[in-house]
């Protein structure tokens, strides 16, 4: 399992460091991922859910969801952030279930389906948690793909 979970977090790695908007992209410092019931146990449904975080070499970020207006704000950087989340919100959201929401927190996202449970943007780092089963499918399909290619 813990190979599925590197190929998922690599490939996920791969599509934030080509997240480019106006010349403004963002490279990945470290991944930090563990399985949640390492830390939470009592929880049968999460025995197989993994938690990853991205971590940006800049660790400060100004949140792009303050309440408060901040006039050095650069528009380039919360447009990318919108990108990013846009950009995973799509991958993430199964059509028939139901439409990813917002979380108690800013900048999480909540999908609660076969694949992930949420994703957070906090802007110096990435986190979401997920189900690496929901993305067996999807795995095999991309390794028949390059094979027959």
């Amino acid at each position: 399992m813990e190979e599925i979970v590197k190929q998922i977090t690599d490939k996920w790695k791969e599509i934030i460091e080509s997240t480019i908007v106006d010349g403004y992209s963002r490279k990945v410092q470290s991944i930090d991922f563990f399985r949640m019931n390492k830390y939470y146990t009592g929880y049968p449904e999460i025995e197989f859910c993994y938690k990853v975080t991205f971590n940006f070499p800049d660790v400060i970020s100004d949140s792009i969801y303050s309440n408060t207006t901040n006039p050095y704000t650069d528009v380039t950087k919360e447009k990318w952030h919108k990108r990013l989340e846009d950009r995973f919100t799509n991958m993430f959201w199964i059509t028939s279930e139901v439409m990813p929401r917002a979380g108690s927190n800013s900048g999480e996202t909540k999908f609660e389906n076969s694949k992930v449970d949420y994703m957070t943007n906090q802007g110096y780092r990435f986190i979401i948690q997920f189900y690496p089963k929901g993305f067996i499918p999807e795995l095999r399909e991309e390794k028949l793909t390059d094979l027959l290619s």
